[in-house]
């Protein structure tokens, strides 16, 4: 898993998509489905427990004194502190090493197509499906590959 939230340095690539064959590749696949279920189960839980946790809030907030009402206020700021800091990682390509698509490589992570820089907000844009990607916590795509190296790895898309 990658150990930093917002940003990995990427890794020099030694080969790419292409300069594998049809088992390395699957390899890869199957090597990538266990990482790809644990972030799955970590973004569930992680919805849950904010579910839950802002169900209590307001069951607090309906029915103790003020003074308990600047403690939830507290506890929920700690909440949001903690999973935006302990939330779901995307995991390390097992082809290439680097983090799966954050920051974005020369590949678009949700269809494979080269990346090209699109204007002058530095924004990012795919050649083949046309999307211009927005990175990091907000990101408006699907991993399905690599960015860096360009592996498909996952069907659904993280």
């Amino acid at each position: 898993m990658s150990g930093s939230p917002d940003y990995c340095e990427p890794k020099p690539v030694m080969k790419r998509a292409i300069d594998y064959n049809t088992s390395e590749l699957r390899a890869f696949r199957e090597k990538f489905i266990p990482l790809a279920e644990h972030y799955r189960g970590q973004q569930r839980r992680m919805t849950l427990a904010i579910g839950g946790y802002l169900v209590f809030v307001a069951l607090l907030w309906m029915n103790v004194p003020l003074p308990n009402y600047v403690a939830a206020i507290l506890w929920l700021g700690g909440g949001i502190l903690i999973f935006r800091f302990l939330g779901p990682q995307l995991p390390d390509c097992p082809a290439c090493g680097n983090c799966f698509s954050h920051p974005l490589g020369a590949y678009c992570p949700d269809c494979g197509g080269p990346l090209v820089a699109s204007d002058t907000l530095r924004r990012t844009r795919c050649v083949s499906c046309e999307k211009n990607l927005r990175g990091g916590k907000s990101r408006n795509y699907r991993c399905r590959g690599c960015t860096h190296c360009g592996v498909p790895l996952d069907d659904l898309g993280l």
